[in-house]
């Protein structure tokens, strides 16, 4: 569980920014979905107070009624393309979990852009688990939560420990329960991911900045996982083999359906889901339940499953709309700020900025500074091996944490919600703006570096798998599952050298050597906090 450790980090960290820049603010404007021409009567105060151009904006159209370049409607459109209600997985998923994840205000719009009617309030909706305990506590007469916590900790445990591998009924019997409760939403998961497209309308009303935008139903598509491998899980030990391979199919397809959004959250998340996926493989791989030929048959499938998303490619395009829609949104505060003779009611903006002077700030200068930024960050990231993507990853990290202390300290006084006031030359705020949209770079290249390595190692998994179910024992070298269980041997990205396989006993042992680039043994933190390699054990006694 290490690995959705890491993964839940980073999306924590993205979200950090997203709370700083959400604010509630009146919707009077018209949506910005939908582009539309520029009053030209309109009063020039009332245009950006900046360049609308490659290098400031980076588009120069659609742009909104109020003259900002319309970055929700772009995304929008690049995300529609080719989709129908008949082909959009995210049609049956809502039928899944239900209208609540959207929220109230958002939904006339939300279902309108999908192109189906709003979703009844009640249904066979997914139950959450912990709504599921509450519940079923109270349904024995307890509370709702219960008032022994070991109690809670142990329910909760059962959900987590359910992934891990095969188990029994009367093992997690609470888990068994809340899946059964859940069979019809569950199907209509597995539904979903027989789709080839994924559009989840970004509604953003008023003077929201895109970045405030949350990602509900990518967001429950990622909650999904779980009970599609806790279901997986329970059938391998049943003996249910082509079920459980179907469910775990699911889970990939899954993944890469929400890695077909526009932002770096769903690319997290396609990264965790897949991750998730992952556990299911080497459970049928240690199962000792696949024949050679069940086994080519389920490698024959993953294989034909699309590519995962390539982080670089949102952070190019909706992770900068993002940072220069932000900055457009801090421009049109700072002219409002400056228009107002007197305001009684602070936002939240107004408490992050006040104007230097009278004058409106040289936004053209911060917007190009981000836009540097961008583009050595995608540099960056289409370095040919980890090392050197890491290494550049690494150097830029140090010139963001090069900016001065007091800049620093303001930047993080702002990550801790505290109330800052933003005066100072327009360089100092570009890099405070920087600084705090480009946390977590590494982590970032880490954790997709992560997500194949996974998948690599469940391949190989699979592949030894087979070997053993034709030859009675596992193989004393890797290379030996070559060609016949797998056409050839992935190489570890964080090594770019062979992954390491030992056979131990009746098992074996096989990992990467994770982030650190050093060999630990086949530690992980689990065994050494200091360890960081990326492990599959197979218990000595298999069964």
């Amino acid at each position: 569980m290490d690995a959705m450790k890491t993964l839940e980090k980073l999306l924590a960290i993205s979200m950090i920014f997203v709370a700083i820049c959400s604010t509630a603010t009146s919707s009077n404007e018209p949506n910005s979905t939908q582009p539309q021409k520029i009053d030209k009567k309109t009063p020039l105060i009332n245009y950006p107070p900046f360049t609308i151009s490659k290098e400031t904006t980076y588009l120069v159209e659609p742009l909104r009624e109020d003259g900002y370049v319309d970055y929700v409607g772009v995304l929008n459109k690049l995300c529609r393309e080719g989709v129908t209600p008949e082909n959009n997985a995210v049609v049956p998923l809502l039928q899944a979990v239900g209208p609540d994840v959207i929220f109230v205000s958002h939904r006339e719009q939300f279902f309108h852009m999908l192109g189906i009617e709003p979703l009844p309030e009640q249904g066979d909706y997914l139950i959450p688990f912990e709504e599921y305990l509450k519940q079923i506590n109270s349904a024995k007469g307890e509370s709702a939560t219960p008032e022994d916590p070991t109690k809670k900790d142990e329910q909760i445990d059962q959900f987590y420990k359910a992934v891990d591998g095969p188990w029994t009924e009367d093992q997690y019997p609470i888990v068994a329960a809340w899946l059964k409760a859940n069979q019809i939403p569950l199907e209509k998961i597995r539904e979903a991911t027989q789709r080839p497209k994924f559009y989840d309308p970004m509604v953003l009303n008023g003077k929201v900045p895109l970045i405030a935008l949350w990602r509900d139903t990518a967001n429950q598509a990622y909650y999904c996982r779980w009970p599609l491998i806790e279901q997986a899980m329970f059938e391998i030990q049943q003996g249910k083999i082509e079920d459980a391979q179907e469910n775990i199919l699911a889970c990939h397809r899954l993944a890469r359906l929400v890695g077909q959004g526009p932002t770096e959250v769903e690319v997290i998340h396609s990264y965790a889901i897949e991750v998730t996926a992952c556990l299911g493989d080497v459970a049928l791989a240690q199962s000792g339940k696949l024949s050679p030929s069940d086994a080519a048959q389920f490698q024959e499938e993953l294989r034909k499953l699309s590519p995962l998303p390539k982080m670089v490619d949102k952070i190019n395009v909706a992770g900068r709309f993002e940072f220069l829609d932000c900055i457009a949104s801090h421009a049109r505060e700072e002219i409002e700020l400056l228009k107002a003779e007197s305001t009684k009611q602070k936002s939240l903006l107004e408490r992050l900025f006040k104007p230097a002077s009278s004058k409106p700030s040289d936004w053209d200068t911060v917007l190009r500074m981000g836009n540097f930024w961008y583009d050595r960050l995608v540099e960056a990231f289409h370095k040919p091996t980890y090392a050197e993507r890491m290494e550049a990853c690494k150097r830029l990290e140090n010139e963001f944490y090069g900016i001065s202390a007091k800049e620093k300290a303001t930047a993080k006084s702002m990550l801790d919600g505290k109330n800052v006031r933003l005066a100072g030359k327009v360089k100092e705020k570009a890099n405070i703006y920087i600084y705090i949209h480009h946390r977590g770079v590494g982590l970032s290249l880490n954790i997709e570096e992560l997500a194949h390595v996974r998948t690599d190692l469940s391949h190989l998994a699979l592949a030894l798998g087979a070997y053993r179910s034709e030859h009675g024992s596992y193989p004393d070298r890797l290379d030996e599952v070559v060609p016949q269980y797998i056409a050839e041997l992935p190489k570890d990205r964080f090594a770019n050298a062979d992954y390491i396989y030992r056979p131990d006993g009746k098992g074996y042992i096989l990992y990467s050597i994770g982030y650190n680039g050093k060999d630990d043994g086949g530690k992980d933190q689990r065994d050494d906090p200091s360890c960081d390699d990326v492990v599959i054990r197979t218990p000595k006694e298999t069964k």
